[in-house]
């Protein structure tokens, strides 16, 4: 994807540092997320292994995942070509030992793009699938079936609220966040300021433009989607032991084994 030419490079490695400061405004404890999904990685894989990173963003987890473990590789995917540009950039010290992929996460070519760098040891994927709607993320985790070795693992960390017959639960979890001033208006200055940052840049002008083709809404209306649903439609793609192994209220991490 080419940006434009008629501006200077921006501080890619300022802008990925950017992006995890404001996310922690959203999740407080995001980096022992990142913590525990490379823990349960090391517990289950050798030490030399190949990586999807689903939703990549601009690298926060496969830069974590390549720091720690020297041997693995990772393959960082995106649809949006603005923060795939960013990662791209940001991880060029990581470039013998990633490859990035620009491909819709929920659409039905994913296993056929994926096919050259496939088997896949683990897929990751943290803060992203919850932009998914139902169909898509079936179609995702069947294209996951298909190019994730038997014996690997998918590891998931994300909002998953209870299913809606369990609203006196939601309600608890949204009071407790609201406690912890977790929740509200404030969390969105630093998200809205990041990207409207990034729009003032006329590097990313022609990046921006063919990321509102593809994603015309601000904000995807899918919601997070249960556990529940995760679980079944992961064992309808062929993944067996689904279960979470970390959780506060609403937000978990899950594993599934192939």
């Amino acid at each position: 994807m080419v940006a434009s030419r008629s501006s200077s490079q921006p501080d890619w490695e300022k802008l990925l540092m950017e992006w995890d400061n404001q996310q922690e405004d959203f999740i407080p404890d995001r980096e022992q997320r990142f913590k525990t999904i490379l823990d349960l990685l090391e517990a289950i894989l050798s030490r030399r292994f190949a990586t999807l990173d689903l939703g990549c963003g601009p690298g926060s987890l496969s830069a974590r995942l390549l720091e720690r473990f020297p041997r693995a590789k990772s393959v960082a995917v995106d649809y949006d070509p603005v923060v795939l540009t960013i990662c791209k950039m940001a991880l060029k010290r990581f470039q013998r030992r990633i490859i990035w992929v620009e491909a819709d996460l929920g659409g039905k070519q994913l296993a056929k793009v994926l096919e050259p760098f496939k088997p896949f040891d683990a897929a990751v994927s943290t803060t992203a699938l919850h932009w998914l709607y139902p169909h898509q993320l079936r179609l995702l985790y069947n294209n996951l079936g298909k190019v994730i070795r038997r014996g690997g693992v998918f590891v998931n960390g994300d909002r998953m609220p209870w299913d809606s017959n369990r609203r006196r639960l939601l309600q608890i979890a949204e009071r407790v966040k609201s406690l912890r001033g977790s929740g509200g208006n404030q969390m969105w200055h630093g998200w809205n300021k990041w990207w409207n940052d990034l729009q003032g840049d006329a590097y990313f002008n022609e990046l921006f433009r063919i990321r509102k083709t593809r994603f015309p809404e601000i904000h995807s209306k899918a919601n997070a989607l249960s556990f529940e649903f995760h679980r079944k439609t992961l064992i309808d793609a062929g993944f067996r032991d689904v279960d979470v192994i970390w959780q506060d209220l609403d937000e978990r991490i899950f594993v599934a084994i192939k």
